[in-house]
């Protein structure tokens, strides 16, 4: 049976769908996205009601988090990315969407 270390996927639903009926049990776990739909995704969050100012403070955020060169960066600059999110309510989603998108697949 196929068994790489990892896959690099697009985010399309279907696809985590088809590795974790196809292939071995623990293997959408090992599943990563890649860069160009991680940043893709990024830029569509920032599309809500924010300010200009807003956008580009999160947009800066997740690319220092993307490029994070060790774990205790990495959390660092994932920490203040939610702190900045609690701080107002149209940011909320912000956290779902790290955790859920990037955090569980790093």
């Amino acid at each position: 049976m196929f068994d790489p270390e990892g896959i690099v996927t697009d985010e399309h639903g279907g696809n985590r769908e088809s590795i974790r009926l196809e292939l071995k049990t623990g293997m959408i776990e090992r599943a990563k996205s890649c860069e160009l739909h991680f940043y893709d995704c990024a830029h569509k969050i920032s599309k809500a009601e924010w300010s200009p100012e807003s956008r580009a403070e999160f947009i800066t955020m997740v690319h220092s988090i993307y490029t994070a060169e060790t774990p205790g960066a990495y959390e660092g600059r994932r920490r203040a990315l939610l702190d900045w999110a609690d701080l107002k309510p149209k940011r909320t989603h912000v956290k779902t969407w790290f955790n859920n998108f990037w955090h569980l697949r790093r």
